[in-house]
């Protein structure tokens, strides 16, 4: 049962946050309630299995509502004038060219008042080599709401982004002002020592490898992906090899695990410690305080922290006696990973890499690879080598096949894609990976300190080649970009359980999962798919047409919204080619179309005032209708799209069913009722009246 604990606690977490209110008091009271009830009852000896993982669902659920009230903050619900703000550096992503993203912790605004102040605030602005994090800097910005989903159901980004205490964006070409007299605080001034030498470490890295592998190199050790070029993110993405720049298990066990091994191995080169010392145990805290370094250089993303602790785990099992690999310390990693930040649940890197890693050890725990191997071919000496080899190849095979059936659902479900010759891919280039490009990046980075790193690092971009290589050439296979169409979150959850269920049963009946998995199959086919899309500003519509494909009106405006409708349809189109397709007729900023039988008029901002009432049943606008046009059964306007968000339309006959942004996403606290700035700026003055 132990096993399931982990299940039931992140089906509690996933039940909170699917919730279309908020919990108020009395839920919770009866939620704790119920977990006294079961504490005495546990206590007593009358111990059920069902009824503990009810209490493990209803602690997920409580887990997740603290974790909400302790991020609640203010998020701006309108657009600002240009206001004052000053505040801490938090954090600095460097992109592309000379952009840049940085968070801010706000510590004044003019003209906000401390219960509308965000916590946090998202600002794109120009790269500056003189920022760093820490800094107390100054600017006049305007603050803009948090973006809202491309689409009803879409990913939510105004809840990520609230809940690392973000309440606003904002965008400025005009350098930050940096004011030096005002000190960091300690806890940041030890981030910014530690982001110092990431980037100290990434120029270092660059100098040995002046070409585009050089940020392929920094990527590997520093974490810094941003600055990686376009093409080399899609031919990784596409050969299913996108994970070796991701720093997370791979990268934490070949660093870690590596060590472990390296340093047990000289260690028991001395027969006194061998026979007398556990050396196993000094290796193991060697290897924990190499994987904590490694996480601090990568940035400490939250997958890297998620491998660190797992290993830290299983390490810990190593000082006590206990095996380190078993499904009874991933499921206490779960546990630990959840409790330190419930919304993990809901990011496909927890779901990932915790199900990739349970379906492996319940595979290599049943000794599956070894029983493939005839018993004859593991007598005799002659064979042994050979015989060592197959199991070897085999195991990376079945490694591949069962991480990526493992991560196939939640792959599929917040990216739209799959890579289907991973495994080649991965046979080709892990071995690559493990022996030569993480070697080599940990005795670089570790020779730095003496100024020798240049020859490790050669010899890591011969490995970086290799694999690039691998990677363009996989990529460039028939079918290798294959885009799914988008799953709903019931069938994902359904595919994700017939998954566990084959994984965590020990029994025969563990092959029910498949029945399981099949149902989750048959839930993605049944799913429909919207006739009609609306951008959440109205800049832009797509229809689909009689081909079943979707055509947009303009492939120029919202290309982001636009390409998360493509690949959520599973249409590997560009925006361009979408456009391109049979079904609008446009002219003079009026768009026509039909969808089954049901005439569709899109009027762009540009035809506002100018343009005639036409003769439709659905008529969406980019500028406010107001009366006009009042005789069209549906109308769509600027006003219905601030208000709802993204619209998708559902036509069956004679019937237009509308689903909304905002009425998917609820009555949440990350869920900010839109407001007008003239009716903000009017609501403040009348209160300083």
């Amino acid at each position: 049962m132990i096993l399931w604990l982990p299940v039931a606690m992140a089906a509690g977490i996933g039940a909170y946050f699917a919730l279309p209110r908020e919990p108020g008091v009395i839920p919770a009271g009866f939620a704790c309630l119920g977990l006294a009830i079961w504490g005495c009852c546990y206590l007593a000896g009358r111990r059920s299995a069902t009824a503990t993982l009810s209490a493990m669902a209803l602690f997920g659920m409580l887990l997740a509502k603290a974790h909400v009230w302790a991020f609640s903050g203010p998020a701006i619900a309108a657009a600002t004038e240009e206001l004052h703000v000053e505040g801490f550096v938090e954090q600095i992503t460097r992109g592309i060219g000379r952009s840049a993203t940085v968070v801010l912790r706000l510590q004044a605004a003019a003209d906000l008042a401390d219960d509308e102040r965000p916590k946090r605030i998202r600002i794109s602005t120009a790269v500056q080599k003189d920022l760093r994090v820490g800094d107390y800097v100054e600017a006049e910005l305007r603050l803009n709401p948090l973006l809202t989903p491309v689409a009803p159901k879409a990913f939510d980004f105004a809840r990520s982004q609230w809940l690392q205490g973000i309440g606003a964006s904002a965008s400025t070409r005009a350098p930050l002002r940096i004011n030096h007299s005002i000190p960091s605080p300690v806890w940041l001034a030890f981030r910014r020592g530690i982001d110092a030498a990431r980037v100290a470490i990434g120029v270092r890295i660059r100098k040995s490898m002046p070409d585009e592998l050089g940020l392929l190199a920094a990527a590997l050790v520093t974490g810094e992906r941003t600055g990686l070029p376009r093409h080399m993110k899609d031919s990784l993405q596409a050969s299913g090899l996108a994970h070796v720049v991701s720093i997370s298990g791979l990268h934490m066990s070949l660093v870690a695990g590596g060590l472990f091994w390296v340093i047990r191995g000289l260690l028991a080169l001395s027969e006194h410690l061998a026979l007398r010392k556990p050396i196993k145990k000094w290796a193991a805290a060697a290897a924990l305080l190499a994987g904590a370094l490694y996480l601090a250089l990568s940035g400490c993303e939250v997958p890297a922290q998620r491998s660190y602790l797992m290993l830290a785990i299983m390490f810990s099992a190593v000082f006590v006696g206990r095996p380190a690999l078993s499904l009874r310390n991933v499921a206490l990693a779960a546990i630990v990973a959840m409790i330190l930040d419930p919304a993990a649940v809901l990011q496909p890197g927890l779901q990932m890499s915790f199900l990739a890693v349970t379906g492996l050890l319940s595979f290599f725990e049943a000794r599956r690879v070894e029983r493939l191997v005839p018993p004859t071919l593991r007598r005799g000496r002659v064979v042994h080598a050979v015989t060592r080899l197959v199991v070897a190849f085999l195991t990376l095979a079945a490694t591949t096949v069962i991480a990526g059936i493992c991560t196939g659902p939640p792959a599929a479900y917040h990216f739209g894609r799959v890579s289907p010759y991973s495994l080649v891919g991965n046979l080709l280039a892990l071995p690559i990976v493990s022996s030569i490009i993480m070697p080599m990046a940990l005795t670089g980075t570790m020779l730095m300190a003496v100024g020798l790193e240049h020859l490790p690092f050669v010899i890591m971009h011969i490995g970086l080649k290799s694999l690039m290589a691998i990677s363009d050439w996989t990529a460039s296979l028939p079918g290798a970009r294959y885009v799914v169409p988008g799953q709903t979150a019931v069938s994902a959850v359904v595919l994700s359980a017939g998954i566990l269920h084959i994984c965590l049963v020990l029994s025969a009946a563990r092959w029910f999962g498949a029945v399981i998995f099949a149902v989750g199959l048959l839930l993605t086919l049944l799913t429909p798919r919207p006739d009609v899309l609306i951008e959440r500003t109205g800049r832009n519509v797509a229809i689909r047409n009689g081909a079943d494909e979707l055509v947009v009106a303009n492939p120029r405006r919202s290309r982001f919204a636009v390409e998360r409708w493509l690949i959520a349809d599973g249409d590997d189109a560009s925006p361009s080619e979408s456009a391109m397709r049979q079904g609008w007729q446009c002219a003079d900023h009026l768009c026509l179309g039909v969808v089954k039988d049901k005439r569709i008029a899109f009027a762009e901002a540009e035809a506002e005032g100018k343009f005639t009432c036409p003769n439709a049943d659905i008529l969406v606008a980019s500028f406010p209708l107001r009366k006009s046009c009042s005789s069209i059964p549906l109308r769509i306007d600027r006003f219905d799209v601030w208000r709802m968000g993204a619209y998708a339309l559902f036509i069956d006959g004679s019937t237009i069913r509308a689903e909304t942004a905002r009425s998917a996403r609820g009555n949440r606290p990350w869920v900010t009722e839109p407001r007008a700035r003239k009716i903000r700026l009017h609501t403040r003055s009348m209160a300083a009246q």
